[in-house]
C-alpha cells in the first residue's frame, strides 16, 4: 500500500490496456519540444502503452517494434517510482529479447498457462 507504481504496457501488436481504462485516460501526453512523454495516471498508478499514442491500429515490422518500445519507456517521465512492472507480449520475439537487454530486471513473474 501506498508504493508508486509504474505499468509499462510493452505488446505493440495487440495493445489492450487501453480497453482497461475509463475514456478520458486513453491518450498520452507528448511534450516534441523536450520529446519526453507524460504517462496517464489512472488510480493512482502510471500507464504507458503503445495504444495511448492515439495511432490506431499500425502494422509495424522487424527492428521497427523494439525501437518503438525502446522509445515508448526511455521518454516517458516516470518520476519516482517504487516499482514498473513490464508486461510483455508472449514468446521468445524482439520485444522481449530487446527489454531485457535495455532493462536492468531486479524480478520477474512468469504467467503460463496450463
Amino acid at each position: 500500500m501506498g508504493a508508486r507504481v509504474g505499468i509499462f504496457y510493452a505488446d505493440a501488436y495487440g495493445p489492450s490496456l487501453p480497453t482497461m481504462v475509463s475514456p478520458e485516460h486513453r491518450l498520452l501526453e507528448m511534450n516534441p519540444e523536450k520529446r519526453t512523454i507524460i504517462p496517464i495516471e489512472y488510480l493512482e498508478v502510471k500507464l504507458v502503452s503503445f495504444g495511448f499514442a492515439g495511432q490506431g491500429r499500425v502494422v509495424m515490422r522487424g527492428p521497427m517494434v523494439p525501437e518503438v518500445i525502446n522509445q515508448l519507456l526511455t521518454i516517458a517521465k516516470w518520476g519516482e517510482l517504487d516499482y514498473l512492472i513490464i508486461d510483455i507480449p508472449p514468446g521468445t520475439g524482439d520485444i522481449p529479447i530487446t527489454l531485457c537487454q535495455i532493462v536492468p530486471l531486479t524480478a520477474a513473474v512468469i504467467v503460463t498457462t496450463p
